[in-house]
């Protein structure tokens, strides 16, 4: 496991007190997610909690991913994503210097400079 540094010294501790990250995943990106950890306003204190899960995925990938992912969805805002268009994703792919475009559900779509 990496050496982590700074004050998210207790994330560093969670991971290593388990025997196997795997025993206690949750705790883990618990620890990962509080004030303490990414969740700081400390850069140092950030990045030793980057660090410290970096190490544990790369001890225990298949049990730590489920509780970070899950922990992950629940902390993004979806609304932004979810309020983009079909069309808006469209025009996003469109290839650089296209001025018009026909799409493949016949619609057109005009671009300019």
């Amino acid at each position: 496991m990496h050496l982590v540094y700074g004050t998210a010294h207790h994330l560093h501790q969670a991971h290593h007190r388990c025997t196997d990250a795997a025993e206690k995943p949750q705790a883990v990106v618990d620890i990962f997610f509080s004030s303490d950890g990414i969740n700081s306003a400390n850069p140092a204190e950030q990045r030793a909690a980057n660090l410290a899960l970096s190490s544990a995925m790369a001890d225990a990938p298949n049990t730590i991913y489920p509780a970070l992912h899950s922990a992950l969805t629940k902390a993004i805002d979806h609304r932004e994503h979810d309020a983009i268009s079909p069309t808006e994703v469209k025009i996003f792919f469109t290839p650089a210097g296209t001025k018009a475009s026909t799409l493949q559900d016949a619609t057109a779509l005009s671009f300019a400079d």
